[in-house]
C-alpha cells in the first residue's frame, strides 16, 4: 500500500514549435497498481488505465517543465516484482515513448527465488538479467539450467556450469532474441534442489 510518484519532466528540444502536444501515461493494470493522485489537468481513463495531459504548445528551446502521477502499490503483489511505467508526448509530427521500471521489494526477507528485472525488457538493459536462487546448499555448484516457452519447449540450455551465477540475455540457443510472452526457467544444483521461476520478456 505504498506511494510511488512518477515524475515526467518534457522540454522541446526541436528547431521548430510542437503544437497539440498529449501526454499519455500507462499504469498497466495486471502490474498490481492503482491510480492515487496526479497534477493538474491529467485526465484519467479507469478502463484504459491511462492519464492524459493536454500540454498544448511547446515552443523550441523552451523551459523544462514537469507532470506527475502516484500510483498506489496494492498488498497482493508477490514481491519481488518489477513494475513498468511508460509514457508517449508527442503530436501527430513527431512522438517520443519512455519506458521507467521499478523493483519492488517487501520488507521481510525474501524465501523464494526469483528473477530480476522481471519483466526483462532487454532494449532497455541491463544487457542480460540475473537469477536469485534461494538454495539451502548456496554453494552447491548448479547442473542444470533450462529455460522453456509456455508451451514446454526448451529455448536454451546448459548443464554443469563452472559458476553458481544463472544471467540470461533474453536470447535462445541460436543466439537470437525469444518473443514477447512468459518463459520459465528450472535451475538444479548438485544438493539435488531446484527452483523454478516464471519470466515475463518484453520487446
Amino acid at each position: 500500500n505504498k506511494i510511488m510518484r512518477y515524475t515526467i519532466s518534457f522540454r522541446n528540444l526541436l528547431n521548430y514549435q510542437l503544437d497539440d502536444v498529449l501526454i499519455t501515461d500507462w499504469l498497466p493494470s495486471d502490474q498490481h497498481v492503482s491510480m492515487h493522485n496526479m497534477s493538474s489537468d491529467g485526465v484519467y481513463d479507469q478502463q484504459e488505465h491511462t492519464i492524459t495531459w493536454n500540454v498544448g504548445n511547446l515552443p523550441t528551446g523552451g523551459d523544462e517543465e514537469e507532470v506527475w502521477v502516484e500510483v498506489r502499490v496494492l498488498s497482493g503483489i508477490q514481491t519481488p516484482d518489477t513494475l513498468i511505467n511508460y509514457c508517449t508526448i508527442g503530436n501527430d509530427i513527431v512522438t517520443t515513448t519512455k519506458y521507467v521500471q521499478t523493483l519492488v521489494k517487501s520488507a521481510t526477507p525474501v524465501t523464494q527465488s526469483y528473477f530480476e528485472p522481471n519483466p526483462y525488457i532487454p532494449a532497455l538493459g541491463p544487457n542480460v538479467s540475473v537469477a536469485h536462487l534461494n538454495f539451502s546448499h548456496d554453494d552447491s555448484p548448479i547442473t542444470q539450467v533450462k529455460i522453456c516457452d509456455i508451451s514446454g519447449e526448451i529455448v536454451i540450455e546448459d548443464k554443469n556450469l563452472s559458476s553458481n551465477e544463472v544471467i540470461w540475455n533474453g536470447k535462445n540457443g541460436a543466439g537470437d532474441f525469444v518473443a514477447n510472452g512468459v518463459y520459465f526457467l528450472i535451475v538444479e544444483n548438485q544438493a539435488g534442489e531446484k527452483a523454478i521461476i516464471k519470466i515475463a520478456v518484453l520487446r
